[in-house]
């Protein structure tokens, strides 16, 4: 086999004589040689072949020194490279915090569904957190239906950043990058404010950006409570609909409420503009200041529009999927974890735009363009991403409107809705896109 990029499995194992490649007699890869080059994930190294047992074919002798947890058979793919190397993989490692009850917290349950996800697909996939480099191995988790255990793997082929930049965090990706070649993506995209100037940029999206400032001093407050009557603030960085404060005009004074560091919600008492920024500000973040949209609504309820946009197994921007997040009822957000309900969006469409069904059709195939070129022209200006949760709003007049977008999106609104496959799509296509990332193309 030449350097063409085609595929094959093989089985991996760790037994006595340390890792093992087997590798039948009928496979593309079947050899006689007495030693061949391999690459495990990032790992390079010489196999020694030998007969394997009966009617097996040949196994390549990894050594005991080569990382891999015992207790764990795995069929991967392997791939002959350019420089005639066998290329073991391909394999992932996500990065995460540790919670102190579920290790992952939140994110405990996407990261089991997509080790199981990356089993099926052939991908080893692990977690990591920072910390884990030894040496020319890898300390990673894998959850064995009970719980999650640790073990040593080889360094990855492509690491999937799904947390915070923290300096631990920051470090473990350094390191993999310099000392392995390792690729990685969704590192950052940068603060609502820095997101807000890239698309600005952009003729096509600059209609449906609503008028956004850096909250610098309370006259950004006060031109913004003026000419709109009433605003959002926003920190610059976070989300889960947490420390955003909504303020409007209200003769003779202001309508302050805000949301706490759990996203519960609470009413602020204020007499002035400068007491409002003084407020806000006890927070020590950076704040963006947004005029408030009056939108359409769910049942009454804050309503806005969550589009998944994920990079597939070529590499290329697909609209996994989109829906409506409605907000409990006398909340300023509408995160699922405040409460909110998940809705379809055509259901929302509908009630807003009865009978309407043109105005309807050419809304959602507006959510789908203005999506993706929201995530080509974020992808410009940042590291490598291969998916981005991209918040929209539809107002009352039908005009779609840009809120952020993150690029450590949750699934669970897609979950919810899962007639149709969504969910279990929403957690494979990052796995899809570093398969393709580590050079495992369809």
């Amino acid at each position: 086999m030449e350097s063409s990029g085609q595929v094959f499995s093989v089985s991996v194992l760790r037994g006595r004589g340390g890792t093992q490649l087997i590798i039948p007699v009928q496979h593309p890869l079947y050899c006689q040689a007495r030693s061949v080059p391999v690459r495990l994930g990032r790992m390079a190294l010489r196999a020694r072949v030998r007969a394997g047992e009966e009617g097996e074919g040949v196994r390549l002798e990894l050594g005991s020194a080569v990382p891999w947890p015992r207790g764990l058979p795995a069929t991967l793919r392997v791939r002959r490279t350019a420089a005639g190397a066998y290329h073991v993989g391909p394999v992932v490692a996500i990065l995460s915090a540790v919670y102190r009850r579920r290790r992952y917290g939140p994110q405990d349950g996407l990261f089991r569904r997509m080790l199981a996800e990356g089993d099926e697909m052939g991908v080893l996939t692990y977690v990591i957190s920072p910390g884990a480099l030894r040496g020319g191995a890898v300390l990673g988790y894998r959850h064995d239906g009970r719980r999650w255990r640790p073990g040593y793997f080889p360094p990855p082929d492509v690491l999937y950043n799904r947390t915070q930049a923290t300096p631990g965090t920051v470090a473990v990706e350094r390191a993999l990058r310099r000392r392995f070649g390792t690729r990685v993506f969704n590192s950052r995209i940068g603060s609502k404010w820095r997101q807000y100037r890239v698309l600005r940029r952009d003729p096509a999206l600059r209609t449906h950006l609503p008028a956004t400032r850096p909250l610098r001093g309370p006259s950004d407050l006060y031109v913004m409570l003026r000419r709109y009557g009433g605003v959002y603030v926003k920190p610059s960085r976070g989300g889960f609909g947490r420390g955003v404060w909504r303020i409007e005009r209200r003769r003779p004074g202001y309508d302050v409420r805000r949301t706490d560091a759990v996203g519960r919600p609470h009413k602020v008492a204020v007499r002035s503009v400068a007491a409002a920024f003084a407020a806000i500000r006890r927070r020590r973040r950076a704040f963006i200041v947004q005029q408030r949209l009056h939108l359409i609504r769910w049942k009454g309820s804050i309503a806005d529009v969550r589009v998944l946009m994920q990079k597939d197994a070529h590499g290329e921007w697909q609209m996994t999927g989109a829906g409506v997040r409605a907000g409990k009822g006398g909340t300023i957000v509408s995160n699922l974890s405040g409460g909110g309900r998940a809705v379809a969006l055509s259901d929302l469409l509908r009630e807003a735009f009865p009978g309407q069904t043109e105005r309807i059709e050419r809304l959602e195939e507006m959510v789908q363009e203005v999506a993706g070129r929201v995530a080509r022209r974020l992808e410009r200006a940042a590291r490598p991403i291969g998916e981005l949760g991209i918040d929209l709003a539809i107002d009352r007049d039908g005009r779609l409107w840009f809120l952020e977008a993150n690029s450590r999106t949750g699934r669970s609104l897609f979950h919810h809705l899962d007639a149709t496959g969504l969910g279990r799509l929403a957690d494979r296509r990052p796995l899809e896109y570093a398969a393709y990332l580590a050079g495992f193309r369809p």
